[in-house]
């Protein structure tokens, strides 16, 4: 009697203990499934809406201080002019290693990423170019476009950085080649590693 009494009351807290776990993880799963999907939603909508907030307060800033708008035109002047002659050099590096056979039968994917780095410079100095004069307009441009211009420039400013370690990698490719070859042979890759050594230092934090 005594052992069927415990093996039932092992029975009943067993089954209680499995049921308990199942509930449990059933319930934390969807909470879990829910902060995580109101994290992300407030996250994304809190990062929109100080990005917005930010730029209204920034455009009233501007138009009330031209020492400050002075300082923010040149800035995005510069991000503008620094993708410009950055494309050139790109063009540059391009039309060079397709040039050199050997070099571009054995770095071909160095060069291909170079390539769609181009193309997402071409997108990001338009953003950058439009942020600048719409910093030189500022007085005539509607404040509800500002904060889209504003924050599309700011992405732009960062993609460049963020993506520009494939010209890291083209630079190494050419010291790679030069290695098994006369460099005297090859100037134009040459100038090519040059102006993106430098532009690493340029951007270097």
């Amino acid at each position: 009697m005594k052992s069927s009494t415990k093996i039932l009351i092992g029975v009943i807290v067993a089954i209680s203990f499995l049921l308990g776990f199942f509930i449990g993880t059933t319930v934390d799963s969807q909470k879990a499934d829910k902060q995580e999907l109101a994290g992300t939603i407030g996250k994304l909508s809190v990062k929109e809406v100080n990005a917005t907030e930010n730029n209204i307060n920034l455009r009233s800033d501007l138009l009330d201080n031209a020492a400050l708008l002075k300082r923010y035109s040149q800035y995005y002047n510069f991000q503008s002019s620094s993708c410009a002659k950055l494309c050139e050099d790109i063009d540059f590096a391009i039309q060079t290693a397709e040039n050199v056979p050997e070099f571009r039968e054995d770095f071909s994917e160095e060069i291909e990423n170079v390539k769609q780095y181009r193309a997402t410079l071409e997108k990001a100095h338009k953003d950058i170019l439009l942020a600048s004069t719409s910093l030189q307009q500022l007085s005539q441009l509607n404040e509800n476009e500002f904060p889209k211009i504003m924050t599309n420039a700011n992405i732009a400013v960062k993609q460049i950085k963020d993506k520009q370690n494939c010209l890291d990698v083209y630079v190494e490719s050419i010291e790679k080649f030069m290695t098994g070859n006369n460099p005297y042979k090859f100037s134009d890759l040459i100038q090519a590693h040059d102006m993106f050594a430098v532009n690493q230092l340029v951007v270097a934090p």
